[in-house]
């Protein structure tokens, strides 16, 4: 299994309470490729529930999964950077972890 990216900076514009990105999943190898999406991991002391993956879970062949960010009615706060990571675990071969940050900046 091969990931577009190891990291993704989910920052948006200037006082903007979400964002998204997405991540490539490819099979560089033979045979079926099967993965598991597992749900995200928050900073210490951080935050929870900012981050959703979809599609979430098992899932198989090439994909392509967006991490959606969202700060909205949270307790995320101005200029404060949040950090997650996602491991996707495959059929065969190790598992590969996707580190995720987020910020809502206000520039005035």
């Amino acid at each position: 299994m091969q990931l577009s990216t190891q990291s993704l900076d989910l920052t948006p514009a200037n006082c903007v309470y979400s964002a998204s990105g997405t991540v490539a999943i490819t099979n560089n190898g033979g045979g079926t490729l099967g993965w598991n999406v597992a749900d995200p991991v928050y900073g210490s002391g951080q935050p929870t529930g900012w981050l959703t993956v979809a599609p979430a879970g098992q899932g198989s062949g090439d994909a392509t999964l967006t991490f959606s960010a969202d700060g909205t009615g949270s307790q995320l706060q101005f200029g404060q950077t949040y950090t997650a990571t996602v491991t996707i675990t495959p059929s065969v071969g190790d598992p590969q972890t996707i580190t995720v940050s987020f910020a809502i900046i206000c520039l005035r």
